[in-house]
Order: C-alpha cells, then structure tokens, then sequence
C-alpha cells in the first residue's frame, strides 16, 4: 500500500507499509517517520510495491492492484484509520483480507 500526495509540488514524502491479514496497516516515509499531515492518492501494491497485476480473495472475488482512485486527507493528531475499495472486473469491492 501506497500513499502519494496529491500536489506533485508538494513538500510530502510518499509513505507505505505492508497490508496485514487482517487487512491493517501502518505506513510509513522510506526514512521512517510517520505520514506528514496532507492529501494523498492511495495505490494498493503488491508485497513487492508493484501496482499492477490482481489478487484474487479467498472467496474467489478478483480485486486489481493500482491507483484507488481514492484520495485521503491525513489529518496531525487525528484519528487516521481508512477503508479502502480496490477496483474488480465489476466495479469497486472491499480488499480482500488474508491475501
């Protein structure tokens, strides 16, 4: 999982972090600190970080990795837990957990 900011001039760091099996996660900078307060587009990535390719859940539902097309405002102090809807050969869908 991936957050990019939204403003390509934006002084934001990028951040990610690995999606557990319970489908938490916690992000991070590549120089470790937490996600700087801002908006960020979400990239759901495979453990390697590629953005392209598919997952398929457990209940056999395919869900394809890449941009969301979601946007998320990171907010100092706040609460900052998300849900996310990954794209599916029919639309929108929850991720799969367990994957």
């Amino acid at each position: 999982m991936r957050f990019e900011p939204t403003d390509e001039k934006s002084s934001l760091n990028s951040a990610s972090g690995t999606i557990q099996s319970n489908g938490e996660f916690h992000l991070s900078t590549v120089g470790g600190d937490d996600v700087q307060p801002g908006r960020y587009r979400v990239i759901v990535t495979d453990a390697s970080g590629k953005s392209d390719g598919e997952v398929r859940s457990r209940s056999g539902q395919v869900c394809f990795y890449g941009d969301t097309g979601q946007v998320v405002q990171v907010v100092a102090g706040g609460n900052n837990q998300f849900r996310f809807a990954m794209a599916g050969p029919d639309g929108p869908r929850d991720m799969p957990e367990g994957e």
